[in-house]
């Protein structure tokens, strides 16, 4: 009788194993999926400082045709101030506006040739950008903490032009005053790390500007040019968009 019994509970401990085995997982606690990494959200009022090279060709002629053209580089500098918001599908967009002027003052000049009064002899062409104010489109797509943008719209220089006698620097003619004109560039940009109330973003972007004809009547008319402008930048850039409540967090940030 004993015999039996141990037989029957050897045989039922067989049969139930793989059945209780099969239970086990059901009911063990399942196990947590991974957090989702949280992308980083674009949208905010920012402010930003630029620095970097500029290439500038002013182009003037008389209104004879003879030519006035200087070429220059400059080390350019800029100060800038924005929105944007990001919207579901990554597309950001936004509206920028800044100011930026090359660090040196000094005119960019040419001598008598082919730049400069062709064939007078003893003259000397001189020009320069003395700053430059933007207000622009902006629009980019969103990579985690990277975004690539591209921007653009509406520009004014201040250009001043000059012509003197080479011998003695005696100006014969000089005009200074605000053109309007144009400008579009791209960029890409990269969220680095929290500062106080801001989220820190480094970056770097090639702009082109464009300034087309306006006639700079010179000495009241006499000695006047027409005047065209173009500068292309390449500037690093330092952006803090501002959350939290910081102080410009509190009515802008997220």
């Amino acid at each position: 009788m004993a015999r039996k019994l141990v037989t029957t509970a050897a045989l039922l401990a067989v049969f139930a194993a793989p059945a209780i085995a099969a239970d086990i997982p059901a009911r063990m606690p399942a196990k947590a999926p991974p957090a989702a990494v949280v992308a980083y959200n674009w949208s905010g009022f920012y402010t930003a400082t630029t620095v970097g090279g500029g290439w500038q060709e002013i182009d003037g002629a008389f209104t004879s045709g003879i030519p006035h053209r200087t070429r220059a580089t400059r080390f350019w500098t800029g100060s800038h101030v924005g929105y944007q918001v990001q919207l579901p599908n990554r597309w950001v967009i936004g509206i920028e506006g800044g100011y930026s002027a090359p660090w040196d003052k000094k005119y960019a000049t040419s001598t008598t040739g082919p730049d400069c009064l062709t064939s007078t002899a003893n003259r000397t062409c001189g020009s320069r950008i003395l700053n430059v104010i933007t207000v622009g489109a902006k629009v980019g797509h969103a990579f985690g903490n990277w975004m690539a943008y591209a921007a653009g719209g509406y520009a004014n220089a201040r250009i001043d032009h000059f012509d003197a006698q080479t011998s003695t620097g005696n100006w014969l003619g000089s005009d200074s005053r605000r053109q309007d004109g144009w400008y579009a560039g791209a960029g890409v940009d990269v969220m680095v790390t929290r500062v106080l109330w801001s989220d820190l973003i480094l970056g770097v972007e090639y702009r082109h500007m464009e300034f087309p004809e306006r006639f700079h009547p010179a000495n009241g008319g006499s000695n006047g040019k027409n005047i065209t402008a173009t500068v292309d930048t390449i500037m690093a850039k330092a952006t803090f968009k501002w959350v939290g409540s910081g102080p410009f967090g509190y009515f802008f940030g997220r």
